[in-house]
């Protein structure tokens, strides 16, 4: 999940970049690039939020906490993105913490933390 979006990511800022042929203006993304980079958006939070579930059931994992500091890093770049492509992400709020817009997320999310349980 996390290396597929932060590959994912990394893909279109490469493309991106590489159709303005270094131009200052902003590439326009295609209707289905914008979706891919909202799913990724989400798959992110999913990560952050399972580990932040995860971290609450189990206090005394440190690791937890330092791998939802990762997660929240790779959230914030994410959007970065979306804002810098005027992908919309209102929908999604990130201070909830297990609630997604994509209903196979939410699912994702729901599996993810009863396997971590």
């Amino acid at each position: 999940m996390l290396i597929t979006g932060l590959s994912g990511a990394a893909l279109f800022s490469g493309t991106a970049y590489a159709s303005g042929k270094n131009s200052k203006k902003t590439p326009e993304m295609t209707d289905e690039q914008k979706d891919e980079l909202f799913f990724i958006y989400q798959e992110e939070k999913v990560a952050r939020d399972v580990y932040i579930t995860l971290g609450n059931e189990y206090p005394d994992e440190n690791t937890f906490a330092y791998i939802q500091l990762s997660e929240q890093r790779h959230v914030d770049s994410v959007e970065q993105l979306c804002i810098k492509y005027n992908v919309d992400i209102s929908a999604v709020n990130e201070d909830v913490i297990g609630e997604f817009v994509l209903p196979e997320l939410q699912n994702l999310y729901e599996e993810l933390v009863a396997d971590g349980m």
